[in-house]
């Protein structure tokens, strides 16, 4: 109720104020508010006070229960702040959740374009390069390695390049496949001892 009140009070004397604006959004949710009136209320700072937080608050609240309106509330982010990487980065993020590749790919490439020291960009783009078969290995080597000489020890990006590796090991006869493998094995229980809590670093080390 003091909260709920304090919000009314600042957003009475300033009614663009985007912080008070996610405030209330964020108020109305723990009031159990209608989803309705909750999107309008992101709909509203989205109108009238824009900025990159909005987009994101907004699907944050979405999560990966209602994804499509998350990926929506991104899209209108990045048409609002076309210059925003981050932003960019966590829609394609949710593409590659959706299985749209190609437009994670595209997504990216623009984000990584934007911030090239950013290597969260370079990373992604290696894991779609990765799925797309034997004829984007080349390009999911080099930019994963990217990443990795942008952050050595990064749990995720180790895990992306052992995935690689593994994968590049099935092609190959047995021999030749081996030292892929043992590389790999060295990179996953790297990434693994740096979160052990992470269920699909797990998975990745046991496999």
């Amino acid at each position: 109720d003091i909260a709920r009140q304090r919000v009314n009070e600042q957003l009475g004397a300033d009614a663009g104020n985007t912080e008070m604006l996610l405030l209330d959004a964020e108020l109305k949710v723990v009031e159990k508010a209608s989803p309705e009136l909750i999107q309008k209320t992101f709909d509203h700072a989205a109108d009238i006070a824009p900025t990159p937080e909005v987009f994101h608050a907004a699907a944050n609240w979405c999560g990966h229960k209602a994804r499509g309106k998350a990926v929506t509330w991104l899209e209108r982010g990045v048409e609002a702040f076309p210059g925003d990487a981050r932003l960019r980065r966590r829609l394609a993020g949710f593409y590659l959740d959706q299985n749209r590749l190609a437009d994670a790919a595209e997504t990216l490439r623009i984000a990584r374009d934007l911030e090239p020291m950013m290597p969260d960009a370079y990373a992604m783009l290696g894991e779609i390069y990765t799925l797309q078969g034997p004829a984007h290995w080349d390009d999911a080597d080099e930019c994963i390695n990217e990443a990795l000489r942008l952050t050595p020890d990064h749990p995720q990006h180790l895990a992306r390049k052992a995935h690689l590796l593994r994968k590049r090991s099935f092609v190959l006869n047995p021999a030749d496949g081996a030292p892929l493998l043992e590389e790999a094995e060295g990179l996953a229980a790297r990434a693994y001892q740096a979160e052990k809590a992470d269920a699909r670093l797990q998975v990745l080390f046991a496999t």
